[in-house]
């Protein structure tokens, strides 16, 4: 069975700040990866969009308070 993962630095979700988002909403749901990772947030984040399983897991800037509770992420597939 072929999982396909996107990866990408840009949101993938029009509902985010249109200046870090590149609105592929269409095509993760036409194309229904199983998971999509995205970065260019300081929150994780972790929704649903159709069929997938989007989330971010960012480290943060030093100092920033999602810095100092961060934690690895394992995703099984």
């Amino acid at each position: 069975v072929l999982k396909t993962i996107k990866i990408s630095q840009h949101i993938g979700d029009h509902d985010m700040n249109r200046f870090y988002v590149c609105d592929i909403s269409d095509l993760i749901i036409e194309r229904k990866p199983k998971i999509a990772i995205h970065g260019h947030v300081h929150a994780p984040k972790d929704y649903q969009l159709g069929q997938t399983r989007i989330f971010a897991n960012p480290h943060g800037y030093i100092g920033e308070a999602v810095q100092k509770t961060w934690q690895p992420l394992a995703i099984t597939v």
